[in-house]
């Protein structure tokens, strides 16, 4: 629950005076301060909150300790640390004595249920804490708080004035956004801006006679303050704030944009693989994903890239043809716009700039590839609680600082030097590889001591148990993939442990390997592959081959994953090198155990082996028994004399074609010719005016699906989150004859339903195509909500899901613990291991798990009627009662 404390209270309202007398008698309250943040129970305390002064004993003890470290010359970092432990011990007398005044029911606790949308980077210190979520005193519904909890005074209590003006303070500390940041809508600009209702429904409280008949007398005098005894309102905003417009897109970005599009027809043309990380303090999280989404979309890059409060860790690729500019734009000036501009140029360039907390920064660029063989197939960006999740304490974090005093960073040509001097005897330096044992097994630099951790968490352990007797002034190297791991590890041996000469790899391995391409007179002082954490898995620097196979024990390097996915091996040592004969003799496995389930799976579903997959054309409504090519001339023949009606064929070849060069690894994902047509036929056969469509994708079934409705009064209601897909599908809507039918939502399911319910929405057919786990939320959102009329029709697509879901249907309780064991056993073994080293086996059968549930809720819901048609992969047509 979110908490903001308002200093003590009285049993009764009336009763200030004694309040005050009673309260200014404890002995360690000296102070109310309105300045002070304490953490109590891990959440933050806030507002008014009781500042509580040390007691003279332990002001005695600070004042001694301060003397002592005047007296040995302390430096100021060590100052710093020691006021930070000072302060440590003041929160945890202040959190036991706010803990007693809750437990005495001398505060006032007020549920607060709030319809703002907040950021949650106001929420971050709140949200860390798993106690929160058991105490059940609040929610979040995506990024909308759904209710929180705040303490006040009685005093605070006594007029309606007082109560708004108090509520609002405490609000407002614990989401600054509800002031005024226009992209999380509603505010709380004054005390008049919102009003307060006793709950959903009831009419605004206007006066304090209503305030204490309506909120306080659901609650006995007497037990007010009591704990457990909270009382409820509900604020509603009397306003919204509109975000401003952005300002027009200068032509530089658009053609970027337009380079990068073009240049992703052509499959073969290529992508550098870049990465970077940089400590730096981030304010707000969401905000700097939301500009770097925005910016480096036009310049046409994929990646993962994860944003925390301590910084931002990136592995991305950009497409060559924009790479200059990239590289430029990256730089610590920023892009600029040429020659002479005018103010609102000016102002353009500076809002689609890179953010300042990410230029200048050190890209470490590794190999070319093509598009087809990129690892980055879209932009995912996220916010995170850590760039790197170190495990480290609350208590030993905010005593380093990961921004300095973080080890030396030197070149990968100095590295290089330094380890061939090592070696000559000339420099006895301790090179630590500071990455985790399934990596440096395969490969590591030479004479390197492998930490052999599993986790990067485990780390800390090693360092205080392996170098406790070594000499604070010894040199130390250290080294990791590309180098992120290795600043927090320097931080902790310099600031925490002490060393004084600590080295790191600039750009970690990747780097190191760059040089070697760009200086092919230097020999490898790595040895073996370096482990990778994309496609390629692993990438050779040298011929040497450090590990053995675990089945047979020949030398081998290449690792692999157990193909049975129940093996009971910890994740983290899921991990094993085997060698090509053992992988083929073994299925894949890692043991005989594992085998022989994999095995016994096969024969135990025997339909598994059978299922065809799903290619790029559709599947018609053929048996089971069908073999592939039967099903390919079923499909090639229903094509052929299936009438196209009024669909715009050659839009639709054009989508087709551009699909499968720009989206090449979810093909599959786009509706096909049989389906596209018997989706135009339901909208004419059931005389559908109005379709909802959920999941857009790039729009072909849209665009069939608009074909179908009137011209005049027909609408087509479409939903896509991924804006870059969804981009797409717009630029193919314009060139539509249809595009006027149109409307294209860019935004999650759940926040579009609630949207069309506010504007009471309601439609002849809803065409389902979206998350396929969230099929059963999205059906009772529906049906709840009304946005589908009486008489009207749901059509959810998948609702097969590649022949995995009738498996939940065929098979017992006892037989569902092998069932993605049999999944793994119907591929060959290189699929099989490819698709669980991308954990896409789990991924599939929670999906099917999923739609397996969707269909028999639905069959059971008496509210429709429904039937399941085998076309392509599955199409579920339900009808609303």
């Amino acid at each position: 629950m979110f908490v903001g404390v308002g200093g003590g209270g009285v049993q009764g309202i009336g009763a200030r005076a004694a309040c005050a007398r009673e309260w200014w008698r404890c002995d360690a309250i000296r102070e109310v301060t309105r300045a002070r943040v304490v953490r109590w129970r891990g959440v933050c305390v806030s507002t008014n909150v009781v500042r509580c002064v040390l007691n003279e004993g332990h002001a005695r003890s600070r004042g001694s300790r301060e003397s002592e470290a005047d007296e040995l010359r302390l430096t100021p970092k060590q100052l710093r640390r020691q006021r930070q432990r000072v302060m440590h011990e003041a929160n945890l007398q202040r959190k036991q004595q706010l803990d007693a005044l809750r437990a005495a029911g001398r505060l006032i606790g007020i549920r607060v249920a709030m319809p703002y949308r907040i950021g949650l980077h106001d929420a971050r210190d709140y949200l860390k804490d798993p106690r929160m979520k058991q105490g059940g005193g609040w929610g979040i519904f995506g990024t909308r708080v759904k209710r929180t909890r705040v303490f006040l005074l009685h005093q605070e209590c006594a007029s309606l004035e007082s109560f708004r003006t108090r509520i609002r303070e405490e609000l407002l500390t614990l989401f600054p956004s509800l002031s005024s940041d226009p992209h999380y809508g509603c505010v709380l600009r004054d005390d008049h801006s919102f009003s307060i209702r006793a709950s959903e429904g009831q009419p605004p409280i206007e006066t304090y006679e209503q305030l204490l008949e309506q909120v306080f007398s659901s609650v006995p005098p007497e037990q007010l303050g009591t704990p457990g005894s909270n009382v409820g309102i509900v604020l509603e905003p009397l306003e919204e704030l509109k975000a401003p417009s952005p300002p027009s897109v200068p032509q530089y970005f658009l053609d970027l944009a337009a380079r990068a599009q073009h240049d992703a027809l052509h499959p073969e043309h290529q992508v550098q693989t870049i990465s970077f990380y940089r400590f730096v303090d981030v304010r707000d999280p969401e905000e700097l994903v939301r500009q770097i989404r925005m910016v480096w979309s036009f310049y046409g890059v994929k990646g993962r890239i994860y944003v925390a409060r301590e910084g931002i860790n990136a592995q991305f690729c950009v497409p060559v043809v924009n790479l200059a500019e990239f590289v430029r734009d990256m730089g610590v000036e920023g892009v600029q716009c040429a020659g002479e501009a005018d103010q609102a140029t000016a102002e353009a360039f500076e809002y689609y700039a890179m953010p300042h907390e990410i230029r200048g920064v050190f890209l470490n660029k590794d190999t070319r590839v093509s598009y087809s063989e990129s690892a980055f197939q879209d932009l995912r960006i996220k916010t995170r609680e850590k760039v790197l999740q170190d495990g480290l304490d609350d208590a030993i974090i905010e005593q380093i600082d990961w921004k300095e005093h973080n080890g030396t960073e030197i070149e990968a040509q100095d590295w290089h030097r330094a380890l061939v001097a090592r070696q000559n005897g000339s420099e006895p330096a301790m090179v630590l590889d500071c990455r985790n044992r399934y990596e440096s097994e395969v490969g590591l630099f030479e004479g390197a001591i492998a930490l052999d951790t599993d986790t990067f968490r485990d780390t800390w352990q090693w360092l205080e148990t392996q170098l406790k007797d070594t000499d604070k002034n010894a040199p130390i190297l250290t080294y990791c993939t590309g180098g992120i791991r290795c600043v927090k590890v320097g931080a902790y041996l310099e600031q925490k442990m002490g060393f004084t000469n600590v080295k790191r790899l600039k750009g970690g391995i990747v780097s190191y390997s760059r040089m070697l391409r760009e200086n092919p007179g230097y020999e490898s002082m790595f040895k073996g592959v370096n482990f990778v954490f994309d496609l390629r898995i692993g990438e050779r620097l040298s011929a040497d081959v450090l590990a053995k196979c675990d089945t047979c024990g020949v030398q081998c390097d290449t690792q692999t994953d157990c193909a049975n996915v129940s093996c009971n091996r910890p994740f983290n040592k899921r991990l094993f090198v085997q060698c090509p004969d053992c992988a083929a003799r073994m299925q894949g496995c890692c043991s005989e155990a594992c085998r022989t389930s994999v095995s016994a799976a096969k024969a135990r579903f025997p339909l598994a082996s059978s299922i065809v997959a799903e290619g790029d054309g559709d599947n018609g409504m053929a048996s089971m028994s069908h073999s592939g090519a039967e099903l390919e001339r079923d499909t090639e023949y229903a094509q052929k004399v299936s009438k196209q009606q009024d669909l715009e064929t050659d839009l639709l070849s054009a989508m087709q074609a551009h699909v499968s060069r720009a989206f090449a690894s979810r093909t599959h994902m786009m509706s096909g010719s049989l389906q596209g047509q018997y989706l135009h036929s339901v909208v004419r056969m059931i005389g559908a005016s109005s379709v909802l469509e959920l999941g857009t994708f790039t729009g072909y079934g849209t665009l069939c699906l608009a074909s179908a409705v009137p011209n005049g009064q027909g609408m087509v209601v479409t939903v896509e989150r991924d804006e870059e897909v969804a981009s797409t599908a717009a630029s193919f809507f314009q060139q539509s004859t249809h595009k006027d039918k149109i409307t294209l939502m860019v935004t999650n399911c759940e926040d579009a339903l609630a949207q069309l319910a506010s504007e009471s929405k309601s439609f002849d057919l809803v065409y389902m195509d979206a998350n396929k786990k969230q099929y059963k939320a999205y059906y009772d959102l529906l049906l709840d909500k009304k946005l589908v009329k009486s008489g009207g029709w749901i059509a959810a697509d998948n609702t097969l899901f590649r022949g995995l879901v009738k498996q939940y249907g065929e098979e017992s309780k006892e037989m569902q613990s092998s069932r993605t064991s049999s999944s793994a056993a119907s591929m060959s073994v290189k699929d099989a291991l490819h698709l669980r080293r991308s954990r896409s086996v789990h991924q599939a059968q929670k999906i099917a798990a999923a739609l397996h549930d969707f269909n028999v809720y639905v069959r059971n819901d008496s509210r429709t009627d429904s039937v399941l048609l085998p076309i392509r992969d599955g199409l579920t047509l339900i009808r609303v009662r």
